[in-house]
C-alpha cells in the first residue's frame, strides 16, 4: 500500500512540477504577415497572390473509391466553389456552382467540352453545348461517373476561356513509382482556345 502511495504522490509531484515551468515564447507567424500592415495592404497583398494562382479548378462528380470503408465520399458537380466575374468593386466572387448560375444569367453561356488526350488536334475537343441547356449539362456529368456511380472523370473550369472542359481519368506510373494522370493537361485552356480559332 506504501508503495503505491509513493507511486503516485511521485506522479503528482511531477505533474505539478512540469506545470510550474516558465511560459514558452509563442511561435513565429507562420504566414509570413506582418502585424503591422493596414487593411488596405492586406487586401492588396490578398490581391496579388489571387493573380500569381493558377485559375484552374479539378471538379469531380459521383463517388470516390474507398475500399476500407466500403464507401467512397461523394462529390457534388454544382457544389465545388469556382471563381467567376467580379463584384462592383472588382473584388472576385467565389461561390459554387449552383450559386453562380442562379446568380448570374451570364453562367448559363458557359461552355461544356469533352477532351479526347488520345486523339489528334482535330477531334481532340467536343463541345456538348452550353451550362444552360439541361440535356447537355446532364449528358456532361453522365460521362463524369462510371455506371456504378464512380468518378472517372473530371472537369477542369478555365475561367479566360468559359469553359468546362472535362478529361477521362488516365493514371499510369511513372518508372519510380509515382503516379500520373495523363489526360491532366496545364495547357488545356490555351489549347481549347488554339482549338476553336483553328475551326473557324
Amino acid at each position: 500500500m506504501k508503495k503505491i502511495f509513493l507511486i503516485v504522490f511521485t506522479i503528482f509531484s511531477q505533474l505539478g512540477a512540469e506545470s510550474l515551468q516558465p511560459i514558452q515564447p509563442m511561435p513565429n507567424n507562420s504566414t509570413d504577415v506582418p502585424i503591422y500592415l493596414s487593411s488596405a495592404e492586406l487586401l492588396e497583398r490578398a490581391k496579388k497572390s489571387e493573380r500569381s494562382r493558377r485559375p484552374i479548378f479539378h471538379i469531380q462528380h459521383g463517388k470516390h473509391p474507398n475500399w476500407l470503408a466500403f464507401a467512397g465520399s461523394v462529390y457534388n458537380f454544382y457544389d465545388k466553389r469556382i471563381f467567376f466575374d467580379r463584384d462592383k468593386s472588382k473584388n472576385p466572387i467565389y461561390k459554387k456552382i449552383s450559386e453562380h448560375a442562379t446568380d448570374n444569367p451570364n453562367f448559363g453561356k458557359v461552355l461544356l467540352v469533352l477532351y479526347h488526350h488520345k486523339k489528334k488536334h482535330k477531334k481532340q475537343f467536343t463541345i456538348l453545348g452550353t451550362y444552360s441547356d439541361e440535356v447537355a449539362r446532364k449528358k456532361f456529368l453522365r460521362k463524369m461517373k462510371t455506371l456504378f456511380g464512380y468518378a472517372c472523370a473530371r472537369a477542369i473550369w478555365c475561367p479566360e476561356q468559359n469553359a468546362f472542359i472535362l478529361c477521362e481519368i488516365d493514371i499510369v506510373n511513372d518508372g519510380w513509382g509515382h503516379s500520373i494522370d495523363r489526360a491532366f493537361d496545364p495547357e488545356i485552356g490555351k489549347k481549347f482556345e488554339q482549338w476553336l480559332t483553328s475551326k473557324k
